[in-house]
């Protein structure tokens, strides 16, 4: 008798599996764009918060969000390991993928001996969707420390949405290394 009821629930319950299938070459990566994800409200197709360090940009393909932070050039250096830095190039990707580095401002440990050394003054932009990147430098010269708290994700955005291929390049290239 068990066996009947247990046969007849099981008809009824259906179960569900959702699946991607596609064909791609070794040593490629693939990004399956994600066509669920919500739109903003209105006619929106970007948008940053300087108090939640994010940014979302809509394209034809679909949406592309991240996070963003202020890095001081110590923060840099010891990041990379590369102690001769004396200031990150524009595009340059940190050998992380951290997202403990978010939204980070003011000094570095809190020492304003020297402004340029541990000022948290150069922005840094990471993608969260489709994929994870890593931490990809977004202007070429450093700001003040006030500046970069209240505008850092405003430039990543700008740089994302501009035509500013080698940005979203190097962004796109740091997934997975």
């Amino acid at each position: 008798m068990k066996k009947i009821i247990y046969l007849i629930c099981s008809v009824f319950i259906s179960f569900s599996a959702y699946a991607t299938e596609m064909c791609a070459h070794r040593d490629v990566t693939v990004i399956p764009l994600d066509a669920t994800v919500s739109p903003l409200t209105g006619n929106n197709t970007q948008q940053s918060s300087a108090v939640e360090w994010v940014w979302m940009q809509k394209f034809d393909y679909g949406w592309v969000t991240g996070v963003a932070t202020c890095l001081s050039l110590q923060e840099v250096r010891d990041i990379s390991g590369d102690s001769t830095i004396s200031r990150p190039s524009a595009n340059y990707t940190l050998p992380t993928d951290d997202y403990e580095l978010m939204g980070r401002s003011e000094y570095y440990n809190g020492d304003t001996s020297d402004v340029v050394l541990y000022g948290r003054s150069w922005c840094f932009c990471k993608l969260t969707h489709p994929m994870s990147s890593q931490w990809v430098n977004a202007v070429m010269d450093s700001a003040s420390v006030a500046f970069c708290k209240s505008k850092c994700p405003g430039y990543c955005l700008i740089w994302q949405s501009m035509p500013n291929l080698e940005y979203r390049t190097a962004l796109f290239r740091s997934i997975g290394k």
